[in-house]
């Protein structure tokens, strides 16, 4: 009896679809996402209306960037303390209860284009691994928070954004559980 509840619980997890494991196009209700997947199994999905997502960071029209670097030394945006926590919390939200609590583990990479002119999000593109569990959440959730991303989402760029083509803002989080999940 125990035997046939393991593979009955092994067949019913096994069975979960996996959307992203190979390169390919979503065309879906008004939009289209691209979901690109390289030797190292490492995912890149992103809107194919992007225009900037393989296209370098440039700095006064050269590849190389200041030495100093990008991130922390050299200010391009004003230190805004609600940016990050609205954008974790769209995130946060945009998964149900039962996928969060299923990608406990889960880390989801998302990467902002930002207009250097107007501080807007231009694009958002998402990373994670073909073994991940974020494999196996549908392309509606990843729209979701790619358009209230560019709804909520505005910065203040500083004078030194001006010498970039765009502005990267980028961070990993983790899928967690909040106590009301439990």
């Amino acid at each position: 009896m125990t035997l046939i509840v393991i593979l009955c619980c092994t067949t019913i997890s096994m069975a979960q679809t996996k959307y992203y494991s190979q390169t390919k196009t979503f065309y879906e209700n008004g939009y289209t996402y691209q979901c690109d997947v390289d030797a190292g199994e490492y995912i890149t999905l992103y809107n194919k209306d992007n225009k900037l997502t393989y296209v370098n960071l440039t700095y006064n029209g050269s590849q190389r960037l200041p030495p100093i670097g990008v991130f922390g030394r050299i200010p391009f945006i004003t230190n805004d303390e609600q940016m990050l926590p609205t954008a974790w919390d769209i995130v946060y939200n945009a998964f149900t209860k039962a996928q969060r609590l299923k990608m406990v583990e889960a880390r989801l990479s998302i990467a902002l284009c930002i207009s250097k002119d107007t501080g807007k999000v231009m694009e958002v593109k998402f990373n994670f691994y073909t073994w991940d569990t974020l494999n196996t959440i549908p392309i509606a959730t990843f729209r979701k928070i790619e358009t209230e991303i560019k709804d909520k989402i505005k910065i203040t760029p500083l004078e030194e954004a001006k010498k970039l083509n765009y502005i990267f803002y980028g961070w990993n989080q983790p899928i967690t559980i909040r106590y009301e999940d439990r």
